[in-house]
């Protein structure tokens, strides 16, 4: 198992973003709100120009949503289309000795896919692409208001 992870900080836990899903962080930037956002969508950013559908993690992993602060940083990635996931601080790589799924974990309570959790108890968002419906939020977002 050679899979490498940016871990992150999200609330109280510790989340890991396949290295290579992630294109870079930024600092906390202007997000302009989408009205009637689905789930776990909280706007759109500005990327060189071009609008891309920002999440928020704390949601997504069922914890109360909160105003974005300056020291958040946004995760730029690719799952089928540009996206941002927003947490709370990034802490740097790791590549997971053990793997248990979602199942084991409890997350699929949650409607979560594509999500395992390493030995130390990080959740490591395994295929973007299946953790949320990104394309059709995307779509929404960008095509309504971007």
């Amino acid at each position: 198992m050679n899979d490498v992870y940016i871990e992150t900080a999200v609330g109280d836990l510790r989340v890991g973003f396949p290295l290579h899903d992630i294109d870079h962080a930024i600092r906390a930037v202007a997000v302009r709100a989408v009205p009637a956002a689905p789930g776990c969508l909280m706007g759109t950013i500005d990327v060189a120009g071009e609008p891309v559908a920002l999440f928020d993690t704390h949601r997504m992993l069922g914890l109360p949503g909160q105003p974005v602060r300056a020291s958040d940083r946004f995760l730029l990635a690719r799952a089928d289309a540009r996206c941002a996931f927003r947490v709370d601080e990034v802490i740097g790589t790791l590549v997971p000795q053990s793997i248990a799924h979602a199942d084991s974990v409890g997350l699929r309570a949650l409607g979560l896919r594509g999500v395992a959790a390493d030995e130390r108890g990080t959740l490591l968002l395994q295929d973007l692409r299946n953790v949320l419906a990104l394309e059709r939020a995307a779509a929404f977002a960008l095509s309504e208001h971007g």
